[in-house]
């Protein structure tokens, strides 16, 4: 993984190779502090918690309010999520695909998706992204998300 730059307003810049000693230095955001999603997506296999307690490395920071994560569907994967207790953004960082708001088996609405969109999904909606090209997403939960109910 390439290094990574972490900026905070209180502190000087500071390069962090290694996101294990990325995750020690931090358990609460600082202020100011900055991540790379470029940098963070390319080597992204599946899904990455920047912020937040689920599925996070040791030492991720974290804040009861919200969690902040990297998702990506690889091309051909399926989009298996259920629906969960917490309010969410999606915002594109690459890709495209369609995004479908259902209610059981009723289908609710649809839209096309890609690069620079953000979206807003209300906690307990049903959603899923359908296609078969890769997408990129930063997902942002509030309340931090606890996992699928």
């Amino acid at each position: 993984m390439p290094a990574m730059v972490v900026h905070s307003i209180a502190h000087e810049a500071t390069i962090i190779s290694d996101p294990k000693e990325l995750c020690r230095v931090m358990s609460r955001p600082m202020a100011g502090q900055k991540w790379s999603l470029p940098q963070i997506a390319g080597g992204l296999s599946s899904f990455e918690t920047l912020v937040g307690t689920y599925a996070a490395q040791t030492g991720t920071p974290e804040t009861p309010s919200m969690s902040v994560h990297v998702w990506k569907l690889q091309a051909g994967q399926s989009d298996v999520q259920r629906p969960h207790a917490e309010e969410e953004f999606y915002y594109v960082l690459s890709g495209r695909r369609t995004l479908v708001l259902s209610r059981g088996t009723e289908k609710q609405s649809s839209m096309d998706v890609e690069v620079g969109d953000l979206i807003y999904v209300p906690a307990r909606t049903e959603h899923t992204f359908e296609g078969s090209t890769e997408i990129v997403l930063l997902v942002i939960f509030a309340p931090n998300f606890s996992g699928p109910t």
